[in-house]
C-alpha cells in the first residue's frame, strides 16, 4: 500500500503538471514567452506553492466562460474589497478602539473606513464618473 505522503506527492505532481500545461498554453495563445515567468517563479522561496495554486484557480478552476462570468466576478470583487473586508477590519478594530497608550486607534493618518453599499448610480462629483459601475466594467474587462 502507498503511504498517504506518497499519494499526496503524486497528486501534487499531477496538478503541477496540469498547471504548467495551462500556463504554457496561455503564453502560446498570447504570443509571449514563458521564460520570464519561470525565472520569477524559480526565485520565489516560500510562495511558489501559493503562486501556483492561485494561477491554477484563475486559469483553470474559475476561468470565465463568458463576459457575464467576468461581470459577476467583478461585482463580487467590489463587494469583497469595499464592504466585506472593511466590515471585517471594523470588527477587529472598532471605530472607538483605543491603543495601549490610551490614544484612539483611528486617528491621525489612520482614518476609520466605512463599508460601501453597491450603488450603480453612485457618482464622483468632481470627475463625473459612475464609480461603482465603472469599477465593475473595468474589473470585468481586466478579468
Amino acid at each position: 500500500m502507498e503511504s498517504s505522503a506518497v499519494k499526496l506527492q503524486s497528486t501534487i505532481r499531477v496538478h503541477t503538471t496540469r498547471l504548467f500545461f495551462h500556463i504554457q498554453l496561455f503564453f502560446k495563445q498570447s504570443g509571449e514567452d514563458d521564460t520570464e515567468f519561470k525565472d520569477a517563479l524559480a526565485k520565489q522561496q516560500n510562495t511558489k506553492a501559493e503562486t501556483l495554486r492561485s494561477l491554477y484557480k484563475t486559469l483553470v478552476e474559475e476561468r470565465p466562460l463568458s463576459f457575464e462570468d467576468c461581470v459577476i466576478w467583478a461585482r463580487l470583487k467590489f463587494e469583497d474589497m469595499f464592504s466585506n473586508q472593511i466590515k471585517q477590519l471594523l470588527h477587529s478594530f472598532p471605530e472607538d478602539q483605543v491603543t495601549s497608550t490610551g490614544q484612539k486607534f483611528w486617528s491621525g493618518s489612520k482614518r476609520c473606513p466605512k463599508p460601501v453599499a453597491f450603488n450603480i448610480q453612485a457618482t464622483c462629483s468632481d470627475a463625473q464618473m459612475r464609480n461603482h459601475f465603472d469599477f465593475v466594467v473595468a474589473a470585468a474587462n481586466l478579468r
